[in-house]
């Protein structure tokens, strides 16, 4: 084989292994965004979550319509972000649908809550 043969068979190597390389970087830079707008979301359905706590406790302590409104404003927005959710795998399908699940027992259990009479305790 000549010598100018072989330079262009190895440069041809050298720039189907470059091509290869850069096709992984960009793959990978697509599966990194991905990751990180997930981590985002179960972020912002904790954060979203932890409010709904707060919230509810406020409600049930003053009754107040103003605290109702936020709550099922912030039960709006964590509903929005777990459907957001992109499961990768059966268990994470199966995580997803469980928080679903509890999702729509809250719902529930704020409603019968929100429409048990009152009680009042006299001291």
């Amino acid at each position: 084989m000549k010598i100018r043969t072989q330079f262009l068979l190895t440069m041809f190597l050298f720039g189907l292994v470059l091509i290869i390389m850069a096709a992984s970087v960009v793959i990978t830079d697509q599966q990194v965004d991905r990751l990180n707008q997930q981590s985002e979301i179960a972020h912002n359905i904790e954060q979203d979550a932890r409010d709904l706590s707060y919230l509810s406790n406020d409600y049930l302590l003053y009754g107040e319509s103003q605290q109702r409104a936020r709550w099922e404003s912030k039960f709006a927005a964590l509903s929005e972000q777990i459907n957001r959710m992109n499961p990768d795998t059966p268990e994470q399908q199966a995580l997803i649908d469980n928080i679903r699940g509890n999702r729509a027992r809250l719902q529930a259990i704020f409603d019968s809550a929100v429409s048990t009479p009152e009680i009042q305790v006299v001291i």
